[in-house]
This record gives C-alpha cells, structure tokens and sequence, in this order.
C-alpha cells in the first residue's frame, strides 16, 4: 500500500508540475521536486489509501507509523491507531484526552487515537432486477470485528431506497477482546445502468455505508480480508455477477455540516462493494450479428461495383432493412422507461450513412458524365 501511494503520489506531481520532454533530465528532477513541495500539511497533503502525506521542511514525512500486529505470520493493521491533529489549541479539553488517552502529544505534535472497524460482506443472493428504476433486491451478510465501544446501529447505507440500516443480527462472539458481529441485511440498491450492448446490458451495483455520528478522525472502516468471500455463482433470471470490487474511501457530508452549523467539513468513512453485473443472452449477438452482416455486405456491393441500376433496389433493400431494425429496436427496449441506441445501432447508421454517401456521390458522377 505504501508502494502505491508513493507511485500515485509521484504521477500527481508530475501532472501538477511544468515537467517537459524537451527539459534536460536534471531539470525535469528539480521541477518535480518543486512540485512535491507543495504538499506541505496535512490540508495540502495528497490522500492516499495509507492516509494522508505531507512532507516537511526537510523533505521527510509527517505522519505517524501504523500500529500492526501478526496474525498468523501476516502483519494485520491494529484495531486503534492515531493521526495527526489538522489544527489545534492546548487547552483543557485536549489535556483531558491526553489524559484518558484518546490523545498523545510528543514533543510539538498531538496525535489522536482512531477506531479501526474491519467489515466485509457475503453477498446471499440478487434477486427481482427492475431496469427501468435500475434498482435490485439485495440480501447479505454484514460481519463486524472491533473492539471497545462501537454502536454498528449507527450504520447507514447509501444507494438504497429503504435507506436500509442493520436491524438484524445474526451472532456476536467476543475473543480476545476482539468483537465479532454479523449481521443479516435485505434492501433494494440502486444501480448504474449501461445500455449501449442492450440486451446485453452491464450494471454496476453498490453497497455503501458510513457511520451515522462518527467522522473518519475518530473511526475508519478497513476491508476485512479475513472474512472477505467472494460468491462467483450469484445469478438472477438472465444476470450475473461477472466481478467484484471492495474498498474504502471517504465522503463528505456538507449536508449535515450546514444543518448542525459545523464550520468544518464532516467527512466520514465508508465501505464499499462493487458489484458488476452482466446479462447473458445468447441468442441476441446472433440476431445483431446477422443484421449487421446484412447491412454490411449491401453496402459493400454498393460501394465495390459501378453504379448501375441494381443500386437503386440495393438501396432500397438497406432502407427496409433499417426498418427492420427500428422495428425490432423499438421491440428489445419496450420494458425500458428510456429508449437508448445501442453501439451496434450506432454502427449500422453509420455504415448506412457512408454507403449512402458513396452512392449518391457515384450517381452524381455518372449523370454527370452523361451530360457530357
């Protein structure tokens, strides 16, 4: 992970930077170095998936090391880590935290301590797939692993219509002072929808949520890969879950800032699934692939031989044959709410529209060279 903010971090600074191949090595260096530079503190710092990073005056980082422990000979990111402090006061409300240790100051620096939560999801089934409002019934299991106090009712999901939160649980076990809950979900998320290989269409579901009163500076999600499984057979009527994508990142709420009157931004953890979903048809490629092949080899004949007076019934057949197609588009997308064109639609009108050309173009010619 540290490997991959660094790259990123780099890419950044060369895009923000005046770097030029036409710059001699050295300068290019220099440039970059500059760039970098500018991220200085922790609000001019470049977030990454470790956190966030900033550099001082002497070029070294400014952030504390994360706090992991072995777990089965695989380093395990600590259930409690701390952060530096954007902006602070001394004052008695910071000493008491220093005190109760939510809080340590070393030096000039004052870190605080930050909930880690691990979460994962095991997808049970997608069921009732409605297209038009791009919405799916969804049922999962949520599991849960930290330890102290953490309230997992506080959980909201986003992209559902419900605005489902955890009302079920499954189990709770406790070891190590490390508390495992699971928990059974059902709701209808939303999806985005794309048309363009209709009937054969690609949706994109996910399966948000943040804590409802927690900010990411006092807790942060992390992907649970120990609990992490990945059911490949998940299918509905025609669909199915072709892959599968889980990550963590961070949202802004100003909504709730402007309504509480907060002068800070309110920005919060949230876990994400990404689920791509495909439907599987086997014989509409065949129907798109004989129309197009239809359209293809008219045109062809149109655009490979002389003008002659076939071309007119050739042409004539490309305009039934475009009528054909609106028929059956029409047909294929009468469950949509919207009608979308799809890529081979695309392709065909324009196909036709090249061979039109050509043969207008060829009798032009022709009716020209009579005249003469």
């Amino acid at each position: 992970a540290a490997y991959y903010d660094a790259m990123h971090m780099a890419c950044e600074a060369i895009k923000q930077s005046d770097y030029s191949d036409l710059n001699c090595i050295r300068a290019n260096r220099r440039i970059i170095r500059q760039s970098l530079m500018q991220f200085y503190n922790y609000r001019n710092s470049f977030n990454g998936i470790t956190g966030r990073i900033f550099f001082n005056r002497f070029g070294e980082t400014c952030r504390p090391l994360k706090i992991a422990y072995l777990d089965h000979l695989i380093p395990t990111v600590e259930f409690s880590q701390y952060h530096l402090l954007d902006s602070y006061e001394i004052n008695d409300d910071i000493i008491e935290q220093i005190l109760s240790g939510k809080m340590i100051a070393i030096d000039q620096t004052v870190m605080k301590k930050k909930k880690m939560v691990y979460a994962s999801i095991e997808m049970q089934s997608i069921d009732d797939i409605n297209i038009n409002d791009r919405t799916s019934l969804c049922t999962f299991k949520l599991t849960l692993r930290y330890t102290n106090d953490f309230d997992p009712f506080a959980i909201q999901f986003s992209d559902t219509q419900e605005r489902q939160v955890i009302q079920q649980k499954i189990f709770e076990t406790t070891s190590n002072s490390i508390i495992t809950q699971q928990f059974n979900i059902k709701g209808r998320f939303t999806m985005l929808s794309d048309f363009m290989a209709y009937p054969l269409e690609t949706h994109k579901l996910w399966i948000r949520f943040q804590h409802n009163r927690l900010t990411s500076d006092i807790l942060q999600f992390v992907v649970d890969n120990k609990q992490l499984s990945t059911n490949t057979d998940l299918k509905w009527d025609q669909y199915q879950v072709v892959n599968q994508e889980v990550y963590t990142d961070e949202i802004n709420n100003n909504m709730k800032a402007n309504a509480i009157k907060s002068t800070k931004q309110l920005i919060y953890s949230r876990f994400n699934l990404l689920l791509t979903i495909k439907k599987q048809n086997k014989k509409a490629p065949v129907y798109h692939a004989l129309i197009l092949l239809s359209i293809c080899g008219v045109l062809l004949y149109v655009v490979l031989t002389k003008t002659n007076r076939y071309h007119y019934a050739v042409m004539g057949l490309c305009s039934v044959l475009l009528g054909i197609i609106v028929i059956y588009h029409n047909y294929i997308i009468n469950d949509l709410y919207d009608k979308p064109l799809t890529s081979l639609e695309y392709w065909i009108f324009g196909i036709f529209s090249v061979g039109s050309i050509v043969f207008w173009k060829n009798v032009w010619s022709v009716s020209k060279s009579h005249k003469k």
